[in-house]
């Protein structure tokens, strides 16, 4: 009998927490992955933070406010979590939970008292992304 991808999600969510950092698509472990994607997320949003040099290039993007919380839009906490965004208009805010030991990876950055959002999910992080100036 074939597992589903529901059974293997049940499989893994029973496991002990030390076992499932050792789970691993062949290459890396999906907490491997998981740190990559907060790192390269720090490393955007401090490509986007620091003042860009006018004077070199008239044609570079305009910044965007980069920010951080440890409170989600409607004031909660989630305990070893905050939240790391770009954006704070409505339609393009772009937006992670981070684990607190990002924390001071983050100084860089102001925090806020809650975080900004819009409604947006996975698909549209991808798209506003892809929409970054560069």
């Amino acid at each position: 009998m074939e597992n589903t991808p529901q059974d293997i999600n049940r499989l893994i969510s029973e496991m002990p927490e030390q076992d499932k950092q050792k789970i691993s698509d062949g290459h890396h472990t999906f907490c491997e992955l998981y740190d990559h994607r907060c790192v390269l997320f720090i490393t955007l949003c401090r490509s986007i933070h620091i003042p860009q040099m006018r004077s070199i290039s008239s044609n570079l993007p305009p910044r965007k406010k980069v920010w951080r919380s440890r409170k989600n839009s409607e004031g909660q906490e989630s305990e070893g979590w905050f939240i790391m965004g770009i954006s704070e208009m409505h339609g393009s805010i772009i937006s992670y939970h981070l684990p607190e030991k990002f924390w001071n990876a983050t100084s860089f950055v102001p925090e806020i008292p809650k975080a900004y959002y819009d409604g947006h999910v996975s698909e549209d992080v991808i798209n506003r992304l892809n929409s970054i100036p560069f």
